[in-house]
């Protein structure tokens, strides 16, 4: 009878450790897979700005020349510009009912002061914000 209790407990317990364990290594990687993604496509703009002196305008879409294009789609990449300064965004949600957004920026003092959101990350230009879905 006690361990039919035991095991009645324990099993739950470890099925949702493994589950938040397994989450948080899935939201790991996927993380890792997108800032790639983004990463090809931040070396892309910054080769087309040596060579045309300017960023393309974008408004939401990679630009069809780049051969980061089908990655970015694949990784759901938003792309915005407006010729000084772009964007590189994507959001990532978890199994914790918590959404992640994360945002680069090529230079954030010349972006406008209220575009400005979201918490610093480790890697240099990046922010993000995490809110409950």
């Amino acid at each position: 009878m006690i361990r039919l209790a035991l095991l009645m407990i324990g099993l739950p317990a470890v099925a949702w450790t493994t589950y938040l364990v397994g989450d948080e290594i899935t939201f790991a990687v996927q993380t890792e897979v997108h800032y790639r993604a983004a990463e090809e496509l931040i070396t892309e703009l910054e080769e087309y700005k040596r060579k045309n002196k300017t960023y393309p305008l974008s408004t939401g879409s990679v630009p069809a020349t780049f051969a980061s294009l089908e990655r970015c789609r694949n990784s759901n990449i938003g792309y915005s510009s407006q010729g000084k300064v772009f964007r590189v965004y994507f959001g990532l949600s978890s199994h914790l009912l918590m959404g992640h957004n994360y945002t680069y920026c090529s230079d954030w003092s010349k972006a406008p002061q209220e575009s400005i959101v979201g918490q610093p990350t480790e890697r240099a230009n990046w922010r993000l914000i995490s809110r409950a879905d």
